[in-house]
């Protein structure tokens, strides 16, 4: 059956498109976060091989959440072509089956890549115990209990028909277990290791030997972790609210708003070393402005006093030779009055020492007029 244009133009069994659907957002939505969720951790890799040369294990696992991710946004994107985004009174029967068998195939996909994030931050928190061994102890008490609770619900996703097909396709004859506690149960331990996740690095934050400043940052950017809570709080909302099966738009919309935004907080403890540089920067080209606009304002005060009028430049005069001859004078006259007196007092009684001491002076005086007429007293000899 020929279907006609409908947002992208691939949804099937469908001849109009319905007011109410929401396919092209949730396309745009898993277009747009795994890129941004892709840039990030791309720049964690990069800083982190100009930084130290390698990468560790948490980026490793970070790498395949990455992936996961983008696999389980590439199953919301398909499976807007078998009616993700329509409401159930448009819904078209025909396309139940390959969309729950879609759908299907996204669940443990969200597992694991919720999985893989939540590794990411708690190996980097043993980086961060140190020598630590009780808190140590605790994160690897966490990291074995998020990997058992995930693993346990990736496989109650994957394994909940007998058989496996019965999930997608209810006219196979089999037994399945009720998938909506199952889903609550996944969101709730989830939203609880969250919160876990979340208070760890505060105890070890407290003791290290920073300044205030330093320790507020690290808080805050371990505390982005609330932002993940608070859309799987949201997402367990949205699954309360399931009419049927396959109205799930709410759910897989919020899903990969978490996922998503759980990579990019994985990768921000590490944007340190780049933000620092964006700082210097940034202060490099203020401070290098600053001083622009400083020579430029120079340049325009010597122009002004170039383009002085000429009777204003007359007005103006500077000390003349005559007055600096003076001053030197002045200077030079109490100084060696002052010699004078030195040499007086300390000759005594001695009339020769005296005149001595008178005619050195004498010799070195210097007398200076305003006709700037000098006269030296050796001989009597006058320059004019």
């Amino acid at each position: 059956m020929s279907a006609s244009p409908y947002t992208l133009g691939w949804v099937h069994n469908l001849e109009t498109a319905p007011a109410s659907s929401d396919a092209r957002g949730i396309i745009a939505l898993a277009v747009v976060f795994p890129l941004v969720a892709v840039l990030c951790v791309g720049f964690k890799f990069t800083i982190r091989l100009r930084t130290i040369g390698s990468v560790g294990w948490d980026d490793v696992a970070l790498a395949i959440s990455c992936g996961l991710n983008i696999g389980y946004s590439a199953t919301a994107i398909y499976q807007t072509k078998w009616g993700l985004g329509l409401n159930a009174a448009d819904f078209p029967p025909e396309n139940a089956v390959p969309f729950s068998r879609t759908q299907f195939a996204g669940g443990p996909l969200y597992c694991l890549t919720v999985l893989g994030f939540k590794l990411s931050l708690l190996i980097s928190y043993l980086r961060v115990a140190g020598f630590n061994r009780t808190y140590a102890t605790i994160v690897w008490v966490v990291i074995v209990s998020v990997v058992i609770s995930q693993i346990i619900f990736t496989i109650l996703l994957s394994a909940g028909c007998r058989p496996i097909a019965k999930q997608w396709d209810p006219s196979i004859p089999g037994k399945c277990i009720n998938a909506l506690p199952a889903y609550f149960a996944l969101g709730g331990t989830s939203l609880g290791w969250d919160l876990i996740i979340i208070i760890l690095p505060f105890p070890i934050l407290r003791r290290l030997q920073l300044d205030w400043q330093r320790k507020v940052a690290l808080l805050a950017v371990f505390s982005l972790g609330f932002f993940v809570t608070i859309v799987q709080a949201i997402r367990l909302t949205s699954i309360a609210k399931l009419a049927t099966y396959t109205d799930s738009k709410g759910s897989i919309q919020w899903s990969a708003v978490e996922i998503n935004l759980g990579v990019v907080v994985a990768c921000v403890p590490t944007f340190g070393p780049l933000v620092k540089r964006f700082g210097q920067k940034v202060s490099r080209g203020s401070r290098s402005k600053v001083s622009r606009l400083a020579n430029s304002s120079r340049r325009k005060t010597n122009e002004s006093r170039s383009r002085l009028p000429a009777d204003m430049s007359r007005s103006w005069k500077g000390p003349t030779v005559a007055e600096d001859e003076i001053e030197l004078w002045t200077s030079t006259n109490r100084i060696v009055g002052g010699a004078s007196r030195i040499q007086s007092s300390g000759s005594g009684d001695d009339d020769d020492g005296k005149q001595s001491a008178s005619q050195s002076v004498h010799e070195q005086q210097i007398r200076v007029q305003r006709d700037v007429t000098v006269r030296m007293d050796d001989g009597g000899i006058q320059h004019v």
